[in-house]
């Protein structure tokens, strides 16, 4: 009898039913597809770095070595379980060739290896250690469908010449945010080519479980003189890793929140006519003597098994977009063939909302409990009802045009030039990149030279990177990043502060001013103590770095400096190409900054524009939707005022006017307040998220015309759903109210 009561009722109410079911869908795919991609990414890498055996702790360093002191300091050190010294043949750009396409253009330090023995494995795409024969090379896996290239193509180094046999991925350096790629090649080759390149080595080091890798950091840097290039964490590896595809994933669960909250403020109302509706139906089982809770459960029973249809739906939407979203991801990282663990994730993430969803629901459900049979009987309706309904309305459309804006908003200040002020960076144009050098003093002073002397040239600032210990509060000794040099040339933006201008002054960036507990004025031990000037925003090197103008008497000593960088503005008139292709012939990376930020994070600006889209599609459908079912149940509830009208006279177009003029004000102050949402509110959400990678004061760099578009375009799809839903005033017979008077 309870399973005819259930059937019967989503038959007499099939708008409401197919409503819910369909915002208990889109709520339970999106959680889960969030769900699940970011299992698909977080697997993906830690299989990759578990298959690859990726170091805890790599120094990259260029320049002479002595393997019997590294050997020595290994040996001794008890929290060093393996290590080994690996080469990186840096190749200049301009001379290496895939396929027919030329690297110059490349933000990305590329050079040739060879496989290693211990540890640190390059993966091939079936996920094994391959061994390449001589004359053949294996290409970084993310230039496959970046430079469209395939396995027997060719990669000319200069007169060099080796043919593609397959593709690998790299656990450190897959993603686009590390700097350098690595091509496997074999021993003889990379023998015959190294009079070409020039040499790094890579210092790699297993650690024992638990070793604090910044503890190790300084025992290294304290014990060994090889610190010419960048030092590397196992934790930063993952984060570069999972950022660059997690922007994506944050984005859809976003929306999913979002989603959720529209599907638990619909549902509400659904349910609430649905049990005004009833009321009637409820008051004659009160009178004879059916207690509350039976009258609940029929009710609650009905949405149990709606919630059900609506999961496994969900579920299955979840999985087919889930595919076209992973490809990119499983490419650089590969799969980890845990579809049985997707499933359960999915499965658990599923019941969740629809747990959540139905709580909501049981709520609503209990104001039956204050009514009295009589009550239910002959109840009285309010226009109150109406008026909710318009609320709901205008609430969706911003919600939804607010989440549009968001992802457009940030989509578009990711690709704006201003960017470069997360980074670190000021308001130059060009970046000079020199490091992987033997000598990187003397090569930096000689481009100092030629610079001076270039008409072209505006302004430049030379600044070098050294590695410093420093004393904290605490009395820890930890490794910074230091660049010194004049900070005022093309400074960057300060959330607190200003650059540092005067010996004993320092600038940290906000991650690391957070990890090290300081503030403007707070004073920091480096060989002497530091005051603090400023705190600035860097999303690179893991966030942590500081600036300083020259160290106490210029104690720089420039044999450990890291690298150089030397940004540059030239003249208006100046051909900013022709400049750049000038100054790359010298061996000098040189790069305009735009170009440098999209080759460092176009992987995540093109993740971010896929959501852009996504959330677009998702927005459209569900205002749609929304305002669809609204003014169709608003124009159920008059059926018999509409009828009486139509038998008084009262034509089709008038009546559709008239309701078109009704859901128009809603629809417009929805499109209104979501522009408002998107770009105010939009900011500040974004501004917390990228605040845990050390982006300070961020502001979005709007695009009115984009903004315009979207908003005109979601207000077009809201105004032609009213007009849709007001369609049904032409099925309503003058007739109808003579025989029913709801």
């Amino acid at each position: 009898m309870i399973k005819r009561l259930i059937f019967n009722d989503i038959k007499n109410h099939k708008l409401l039913s197919v409503s819910t079911v369909l915002f208990m869908t889109a709520s339970t795919m999106l959680f889960s597809l969030a769900a699940m991609l970011f299992a698909t990414l977080s697997g993906s890498v830690d299989k990759l770095m578990e298959t690859a055996a990726c170091p805890d702790f790599l120094q990259m360093h260029s320049g002479d070595i002595e393997f019997e002191k590294i050997d020595e300091f290994a040996k001794n050190n008890p929290s060093v379980d393996d290590y080994q010294v690996s080469g990186f043949l840096n190749i200049d750009n301009n001379i290496i060739y895939l396929g027919d396409t030329n690297l110059s253009d490349s933000t990305q330090d590329n050079g040739l290896c060879v496989q290693n023995e211990q540890f640190d494995f390059l993966i091939d795409m079936e996920n094994n250690i391959p061994r390449v024969s001589e004359g053949e090379v294996y290409v970084p896996a993310c230039y496959k469908s970046m430079y469209d290239i395939n396995v027997f193509d060719t990669m000319k180094i200069a007169d060099e010449e080796l043919r593609i046999a397959g593709f690998i991925r790299d656990s450190q350096m897959s993603s686009m945010m590390a700097s350098s790629k690595r091509f496997l090649v074999n021993k003889a080759d990379y023998d015959r080519i190294k009079k070409i390149g020039s040499e790094e080595y890579l210092i790699e080091f297993l650690l024992t479980e638990n070793m604090d890798t910044n503890l190790f950091s300084t025992e290294y840097s304290n014990a060994l003189p090889y610190t010419n290039g960048p030092q590397i964490t196992k934790p930063l590896i993952k984060l570069m890793n999972v950022l660059t595809d997690g922007i994506m994933i944050f984005i859809i669960l976003l929306t999913g929140v979002v989603v959720l909250l529209i599907s638990l403020l619909c549902i509400k109302f659904i349910t609430s006519i649905s049990v005004e509706k009833d009321k009637p139906e409820a008051g004659m089982l009160k009178a004879i003597g059916v207690s509350d809770r039976n009258i609940r459960f029929l009710y609650f029973a009905k949405y149990i098994l709606l919630s059900v249809v609506g999961s496994v739906l969900g579920i299955i939407g979840a999985f087919v977009i889930r595919n076209p979203l992973s490809i990119k991801l499983q490419e650089s990282y590969g799969a980890t063939n845990n579809y049985s663990v997707s499933i359960i994730i999915a499965v658990i993430v599923s019941a969740v909302v629809e747990i959540i969803i139905l709580l909501f629901i049981n709520k609503v459900i209990k104001s039956i409990d204050k009514m009295s049979a009589l009550e239910a009987l002959f109840s009285v309706k309010s226009g109150k009802k109406e008026k909710g309904q318009q609320v709901i309305i205008a609430i969706v459309i911003a919600i939804c045009v607010g989440m549009t804006l968001l992802t457009e908003n940030l989509s578009s200040t990711l690709a704006s030039p201003d960017f470069v002020t997360y980074m670190g960076i000021g308001d130059a144009k060009i970046r000079m990149d020199i490091r992987g050098q033997k000598d990187i003093i003397g090569v930096t002073n000689e481009q100092i030279e030629k610079l001076k002397s270039d008409t072209n040239v505006d302004k430049f600032a030379p600044l070098k990177t050294v590695s410093r210990t420093v004393t904290t509060n605490d009395n820890e000794e930890v490794n910074l990043l230091i660049e010194t040099g004049e900070h005022g040339i093309f400074p960057v933006k300060y959330s607190e502060g200003a650059y540092p201008d005067e010996e004993g002054e320092i600038a940290l960036s906000a991650l690391l001013a957070t990890e090290l507990s300081l503030n403007v004025n707070d004073t920091i031990n480096i060989d002497g103590l530091y005051k603090v000037c400023g705190i600035y925003s860097d999303i690179t090197n893991g966030g942590k770095t500081a600036k300083v103008k020259s160290f106490y008497g210029d104690k720089q000593s420039d044999d450990n400096v890291i690298w150089s960088v030397i940004y540059v503005s030239l003249k208006d008139e100046t051909d900013v190409n022709k400049w750049i292709e000038k100054y790359n012939t010298t061996g000098v990376e040189t790069i305009n900054i735009n170009d440098y930020v999209n080759g460092t994070y176009g992987q995540t600006i093109a993740q971010i524009e896929k959501a852009k889209y996504v959330a677009f599609l998702v927005a459209s459908i569900i205002i749609a939707v929304v305002v669809l079912l609204f003014i169709r149940l608003l124009i159920e509830k008059r059926r018999y005022k509409i009828s009486l009208k139509k038998a008084l006279g009262f034509n089709d177009s008038s009546l559709i006017k008239s309701y078109i003029a009704n859901g128009i004000l809603p629809v417009i102050t929805g499109v209104i307040s979501g522009v408002l949402v998107g770009t105010v509110l939009g900011e500040k959400i974004c501004a917390i998220a990228l605040m845990s990678f050390g982006a300070t004061g961020f502001k979005f760099s709007i695009q009115p015309v984009s903004v315009t578009l979207i908003s005109g375009l979601l207000l077009l799809i809201s105004i032609s759903s009213v007009y849709v839903a007001t369609l049904e005033i032409k099925n309503i017979k003058a007739y109808e109210c003579c025989i029913k008077n709801d």
